[in-house]
């Protein structure tokens, strides 16, 4: 295993930064060959933006299919004492800056500025090769990392390092694909995601040596997914079944042993939406024993609509149909659940974009601000009313020289954001 090489990571760095931003269902990489749009063939549903048929009440869970209380006592209501203890949960307020293990490259490398801004977690990303025969290269050395997290060593943010993963066929990292399907390169599920295992495993001493608060995988669902159910929805079977291995075999190597030691699912979950029916794509995918678990979603070029107010309203909804339908998705009471992508990753063009870059779409600052009041206000009045409580929100934040928006341009959306932080607990 090596490092990859300045040039190479130049190209990487942009290229993972916008596949993991944008919620499609892959993003190609700088030699990414694959069909279809944006550069995938991936066949998953997607949202449309717009409100469902409310005459659909699959997504409501009292849509009439609860069984009828008839007072007498069932197979269900005997506590076998098995149950797994509720989880208790302080709220993890993040700062998701892909790029933040690169010195430099993110205005807010400060530790300061981000607890100003109401954060208690920084979240890297470090990006690995898998091949056939295990882990090709790193975008960081376990040096680079270090050097990195000790800068946060003594500051009042926890650390989370999240591991975005890429596939390359023939072992060479010419042909690295990153944010496509991988089981259409060629990929065995059970061998290429049992390399990231062991990966992940050997990072365990430093890891708790560096203090780090939570690791976690960025949305192997949809990596690694089959295309083999018959309704031609996408089978999570053996991604399902790693999930488990992965999970014993990271508390196997002393993961967990801490109670600040957690391991957190990150779906790919914006992609297997409501449908625009209204009808639910399953998560079929057992993440129990996980400490946490969330999903992603963002603002995009496809849902936009000219008037700031008109399109809050439709975001607005949508964020509040998925905080619904994932809190129904989670396994038992232990593991907690958390918005663990949000921001304005594929708005494309706006107030921050130079004059000379002319935008079709032009997102303003109150669709930008809007775009994270969604998320911070709907969790907020979501823990207010409802029993299952998210204990988590990663705000996703672009370094400038993507040319997408950066909290850095502007002031008020800061502002704004800091009121939303301060406003959950």
């Amino acid at each position: 295993m090596h490092t990859q090489s300045p040039t190479v990571l130049a190209l990487l760095s942009l290229s993972l930064f916008t596949a993991c931003s944008r919620p499609t269902a892959g993003l190609p990489g700088p030699d990414d060959d694959t069909d279809g749009a944006n550069g995938n063939d991936t066949d998953l549903p997607t949202d449309s933006g717009e409100d469902p048929d409310t005459s659909d009440t699959s997504t409501s869970p009292d849509s009439g299919d609860s069984p009828v209380d008839t007072g007498e006592p069932s197979d269900t209501d005997t506590d076998t004492g098995d149950e797994p203890e509720p989880f208790e949960q302080d709220m993890v307020k993040a700062f998701y800056g892909p790029m933040m293990l690169t010195e430099g490259a993110h205005p807010y490398s400060q530790r300061d500025d981000l607890v100003l801004m109401g954060f208690n977690t920084i979240d890297m990303a470090q990006y690995v090769l898998l091949g056939p025969d295990g882990v090709v290269s790193t975008t960081y050395s376990e040096q680079e990392i270090t050097d990195t997290l000790n800068r946060y060593g003594e500051s009042e943010l926890r650390v989370s390092l999240t591991f975005i993963v890429g596939y390359t066929a023939t072992g060479d990292e010419a042909d690295a694909v990153w944010g496509s399907q991988y089981t259409d390169q060629g990929a065995d599920i059970e061998t290429v995601l049992g390399h990231l295992t062991q990966h992940m495993v050997d990072l365990v001493p430093l890891a708790e040596d560096l203090d780090v608060y939570q690791l976690s995988v960025y949305e192997p669902d949809l990596l690694f997914y089959e295309k083999t159910n018959t309704d031609g929805s996408p089978n999570f079977d053996a991604v399902s079944t790693w999930s488990q291995t992965h999970l014993a075999a990271m508390q196997d190597a002393g993961w967990g042993d801490e109670e600040d030691e957690q391991l957190i699912w990150k779906f790919g979950y914006y992609y297997v939406p409501p449908t625009a029916s209204g009808s639910n794509v399953p998560i079929d995918i057992d993440f129990s024993g996980y400490d946490g678990a969330g999903f992603s979603l963002s603002a995009e070029d496809e849902s936009w609509e000219e008037d700031a107010e008109v399109w809050s309203s439709i975001y607005a909804n949508q964020v509040d149909r998925f905080l619904a339908h994932f809190s129904e998705s989670l396994p038992d009471a232990s593991v907690w659940p958390a918005i663990t992508e949000f921001g304005v990753g594929d708005a494309s063009c706006g107030s921050w974009s130079s004059p000379d870059d002319p935008c079709d779409i032009y997102w303003t600052e109150e669709h930008v601000i809007a775009a994270f009041e969604a998320v911070l206000e709907g969790v907020q009045k979501w823990n207010d009313t409802e029993e299952t409580q998210f204990r988590g929100v990663y705000l996703l934040d672009s370094p400038p020289d993507t040319g997408l928006f950066s909290i850095a341009d502007s002031a008020v959306v800061r502002d704004s954001i800091q009121e939303g932080m301060a406003a959950l607990e």
